[in-house]
């Protein structure tokens, strides 16, 4: 059964309404996924980007904002298998899906390295 694919907009979860588009599997063809942009206010998603997402995340400091590519390493590996069989279908591998979330752990202690604790400017 295909996964039906959600957009995250305006801080909530939105699952498509019309115009799905099929996507296929890369190695065969079946239908992986289904999804669509129907019915997304475009114009209200990047001013809720501007007015909440942009200073929140601003907000944060390089610490924290490696904590979170640290926490979402971890959330990948914690599912690495299912993600593994659904990389497969875009033809990628496990050793490319491992090097991925590699990055993502490599990269979240150097994040916290660019900065002392203090706040991103704006």
């Amino acid at each position: 059964m295909p996964i039906v694919l959600e957009s995250f907009a305006e801080g909530r979860w939105v699952p498509p309404t019309g115009g799905i588009a099929e996507i296929p599997s890369a190695i065969d063809g079946h239908v992986v996924a289904t999804a669509s942009s129907a019915g997304l206010d475009f114009g209200a998603m990047a001013r809720h980007a501007r007015k909440i997402g942009g200073p929140a995340l601003r907000r944060l400091t390089f610490h924290e904002r490696a904590d979170m590519l640290k926490r979402l390493a971890a959330y990948l590996t914690e599912r690495k298998q299912a993600l593994y069989e659904l990389a497969f279908d875009t033809g990628a591998t496990q050793k490319e899906f491992r090097q991925q979330a590699g990055s993502l752990r490599y990269r979240a202690p150097l994040t916290a390295t660019l900065s002392p604790r203090r706040r991103a400017p704006g």
